[in-house]
Order: structure tokens, then C-alpha cells, then sequence
């Protein structure tokens, strides 16, 4: 079974824990700067979390958390 756990904040990361062969694996959050204005903003790049994900074949099972943000 693969379990991975997104913290979707700019500062965030993706964990990855394969209880099959014990393989934990961390990447930080993928983002994508973005003119906002007359600023830059970092947001989240959607689709290169969703390459991340891809990566892991789900044959054995595959659960994925993602944790719910709460505005500040």
C-alpha cells in the first residue's frame, strides 16, 4: 500500500510512505510564479503535484490525504 499526504501551502511538501518495501520519500511542493499586479506570487503548480503523483503506481492499494487549509 502507498500513502501520501499533500500539504498544499506554498511552504508545503508531498509525503510518500510505500509499506511494501518501507520507502518514505518527501518532495517539497511543487509552485509557479505568478505576476500579480505589479508583485510576484508563488501559487501551487497543480499540474507538475500531478506528475509527482503519477509516479506511483497504485496496484497495491493507494491512499492519498490532503490536508484542509484554514485562511489565516
Amino acid at each position: 500500500m502507498i500513502y501520501i499526504g499533500i500539504d498544499p501551502g506554498n511552504s508545503g511538501a508531498i509525503a510518500v510512505i510505500n509499506s511494501k518495501t518501507r520507502v518514505i520519500q518527501f518532495f517539497d511542493t511543487p509552485t509557479v510564479t505568478v505576476k500579480s499586479g505589479k508583485k510576484f506570487k508563488n501559487h501551487m503548480d497543480p499540474h507538475a503535484a500531478s506528475l509527482i503523483l503519477q509516479a506511483f503506481p497504485d496496484d497495491d492499494g493507494l491512499l492519498v490525504t490532503i490536508e484542509k487549509v484554514a485562511p489565516m
